[in-house]
């Protein structure tokens, strides 16, 4: 008789060294965190807000403007810059061109500073960009669309993560990475906050050589499963999927819990898979 594990990850409440700087460690962040759609048109609405919080997610954003005497509205019009000391705010291509030239100095910054990177403004569909630059520079905050767009990715959409030169849409590349992001912040219980280690902080105040960086890379390493319903006379259906950071996993038996297109779980159906580590 095999006995099935309760959890397949190492913990399934906050377990990580909480008691770091703010700096040390990801933060679950969102962007635009009010609206339901595009970034052009869309309504705004606590529903997303609601959503968010209950995934973990711990930094929102809200716009908020005077109404009446007594009242403010959360719309998405005119922006106003609001400077915080001991936090960078730079858009995704603002962090990839300081990383090209200043990429050691970047690190050394989110050493004891807060970096956040926010999509580009270009992004009208609420696509997402791929956050491994960020994270590999220690940005605390790197900052997604939380609302999933409409359309569904095909099975190649994993390949192109893997650099074999398909094309995707913008909004079928995002699902994807919707579903990287939730899975990383799948750990320490899912709290929204991820220490970087140790090693991460203590490595690089000890390194000064461009080409010597150390990077949480451990905290990085994800596994994506997903299940599908074959077809003999077309594609594949989409079954269910999930996204597991590794570093948590548990050696053995264990039910996997499934995930539906839009990271909602599904209650009653897991996947029985048996894990090793060589």
């Amino acid at each position: 008789m095999i006995k099935m594990g309760s959890d397949i990850l190492q913990e399934s409440t906050e377990h990580h060294d909480m008691s770091a700087p703010l700096s040390h460690y990801f933060v679950y962040t969102g962007h635009n965190s009010y609206l339901i759609g595009n970034q052009l048109s869309s309504d705004s609405c606590d529903i997303p807000i609601i959503k968010a919080l209950l995934k973990g997610v711990r930094v929102i954003e809200l716009d908020l403007w005077p109404s009446t005497k007594d009242d403010i509205h959360v719309v998405h019009e005119f922006r106003l810059v609001d400077e915080k000391v001991r936090l960078l705010s730079l858009n995704e291509q603002a962090l990839e061109k300081a990383t090209t030239s200043y990429g050691s100095d970047l690190v050394r910054f989110t050493q004891r500073n807060l970096l956040r990177v926010y999509p580009k403004g270009m992004r009208a569909t609420s696509s997402n960009y791929k956050p491994i630059l960020e994270w590999m520079h220690g940005a605390q905050m790197v900052a997604f669309y939380m609302h999933l767009p409409i359309c569904f990715p095909s099975f190649e959409t994993a390949l192109s993560l893997l650099g074999l030169g398909l094309q995707l849409s913008a909004n079928t590349l995002s699902l994807l990475l919707n579903r990287v992001i939730h899975g990383m912040f799948r750990a320490n219980g899912g709290c929204g906050y991820l220490y970087m280690g140790d090693g991460w902080r203590k490595n690089y105040s000890q390194t000064h050589s461009h080409h010597r960086i150390s990077t949480p890379s451990t905290r990085l390493a994800l596994l994506r499963i997903e299940v599908r319903e074959y077809d003999r006379s077309k594609k594949d259906d989409f079954g269910w999927q999930t996204c597991l950071p590794v570093s948590e996993l548990k050696y053995g038996f264990k039910a996997v819990p499934l995930y539906d297109k839009k990271e909602d779980k599904f209650k009653c159906v897991k996947f029985f898979m048996r894990f090793q580590f060589l």
